[in-house]
């Protein structure tokens, strides 16, 4: 939880209101900022390169642009669509 609260704050994110939304190969967490809803998803650098990852964002952009009804990444406040969080104790 302290990588996911690490990450939030990138975004500015809310963190008394983060919340687990489900477990895979991904971790994704819900949480608030400015009043509006956004999804968080961490993903360990040994399940996806920084490049697949860009990759998947890219195809994701080009749906949107598509007129499919996707949810669009957003920058985080340093204006990034990726962000690198250490795990804590490493």
């Amino acid at each position: 939880m302290e990588t996911a609260l690490a990450a939030v704050a990138l975004w500015h994110g809310e963190s008394s209101l983060l919340a687990a939304a489900g477990y895979s190969a991904n971790h994704v967490f819900s949480f608030d900022a400015s009043g509006e809803r956004f999804f968080l998803r961490l993903t360990s650098a040994r399940d996806r390169t920084r490049t697949q990852i860009a990759a998947e964002l890219d195809f994701i952009i080009y749906l949107r642009r598509g007129g499919a009804s996707v949810s669009v990444p957003v920058e985080s406040a340093r204006g990034r669509l990726i962000e690198t969080v250490e795990r804590a104790g490493r």
